[in-house]
């Protein structure tokens, strides 16, 4: 029997977007495969919770290889993301 196809689940990050505020993405992760998009147009700042979860997700996502995709990232984001050392690359799908 074929795996089932994966969902897909699109969500808009809030303006500050932290471990808590992504927990009903990763929750949805456990009910079944999904193809993950994000999108980080509105975020202003990011939380080192909001990070870890980012990099859960994305993890999860690679290792079940159902696909992970930031879109539309804010460039206050991509700030955020390089204030804590991360390349944009780490997470799949924000432009280099």
């Amino acid at each position: 029997m074929a795996a089932p196809r994966p969902k897909l689940l699109i969500d808009r990050l809030p303006a500050h977007p932290s471990g808590a505020a992504l927990m009903p993405v990763i929750e949805r992760l456990r009910t079944g495969p999904h193809k993950v998009t994000l999108d980080a147009s509105q975020v202003e700042t990011l939380s080192p919770t909001g990070l870890e979860a980012l990099l859960v997700i994305a993890a999860t996502q690679e290792g079940r290889d159902d696909g992970f995709a930031l879109q539309n990232a804010s460039e206050a984001f991509l700030a955020e993301l390089r204030m804590y050392g991360v390349r944009p690359e780490q997470l799949k799908g924000l432009p280099t």
